[in-house]
């Protein structure tokens, strides 16, 4: 009986969240400055998704789930790719889908492009790395790959997944925060990468909003390397505002990514209802965009 409450109230839910949507997508369109989002809009209109945009079609006959040891997983670049224990099938196959979609050309939530690419021989600290997808795509261009990752379910999944380039990638189960304290399962960059001076790091983040509080737990590591961060900025209203304004003070450029996020899917989901979904930053002099 539970069950059926829990299903019955999640797709209340959602249809509320659904309508909620519309009645949005319908203001903005109504509104002078509706031109700015009119590519957004258009593809709103005839199907509802927190990506904007018409990505390349995936061929979903190739999409293939396998089981290994009581894991399933999926090919990514060629990579066993691994789930956490116990995920249904169509969930698995639907992660997979998501994972390569919103990595495409153009989407809004792509990390790394032709004009802002992974360095060759970089340091990756990957933080909030879930599955560890964007690890495992540039895992033989990283020196060496630090992977935050709070949730203890994706430790089994993640050993598996990086067990081929173990030699190279720490697993590391904590929470990324601001300042030090005495909480053993949190814990700064500056504090994790003590003393790291001098290197080419490339900070990845999707942090479901705490990105700013990373950032400023890692303000003496950014001052002293040469660091590219990109970091997901949808989450909440100010999310890409204050990470821009705290990196730009430190001298980092910053720009964002391509094109915008409508998280229609976030219960307190308020304006701006378009977002950047990445923002991309590097030294000052260091490249151009």
């Amino acid at each position: 009986m539970q069950n059926i409450i829990n299903k019955t109230y999640n797709a209340l839910a959602t249809l509320f969240l659904q309508i909620k949507a519309k009645v949005i997508i319908h203001i903005i369109a109504n509104k002078e400055d509706y031109l700015i989002y009119s590519k957004e809009l258009a593809y709103l209109k005839q199907k509802l998704s927190i990506i904007p945009y018409k990505l390349c079609d995936l061929n979903e006959e190739l999409i293939k789930v396998y089981e290994e040891k009581g894991l399933k997983y999926s090919y990514l670049d060629g990579k066993k790719l691994f789930f956490q224990r116990n995920i249904e099938m169509s969930c698995a196959i639907d992660t997979i889908k998501n994972l390569i979609m919103e990595q495409q050309k153009d989407s809004p939530h792509l990390y790394v492009d032709d004009s802002f690419d992974f360095p060759e021989g970089a340091i990756l600290i990957d933080a909030g790395a879930a599955e560890g997808n964007f690890a495992l795509l540039n895992i033989e261009k990283a020196k060496q790959v630090y992977l935050f990752e709070c949730d203890n379910g994706w430790n089994e999944p993640l050993k598996a997944t990086f067990e081929p380039y173990k030699h190279k990638v720490t697993i590391v189960n904590k929470f990324l925060v601001s300042e030090k304290n005495d909480n053993l399962n949190e814990i700064t960059i500056d504090d994790y990468f003590d003393g790291i001076s001098n290197e080419k790091i490339f900070i990845k983040m999707d942090l479901e909003g705490h990105s700013i509080d990373v950032l400023r737990g890692a303000e003496k590591c950014l001052r002293n390397n040469d660091c590219f961060i990109s970091t997901a900025t949808y989450h909440y209203t100010d999310e890409y505002k204050q990470n821009k304004e705290f990196l730009e003070n430190i001298g980092y450029t910053v720009k964002p990514g391509c094109g915008y996020m409508f998280p229609w899917i976030f219960r307190n989901m308020s304006k701006p209802y378009f977002r950047y979904g990445i923002l991309r930053a590097w030294k000052d002099n260091r490249m151009s965009y």
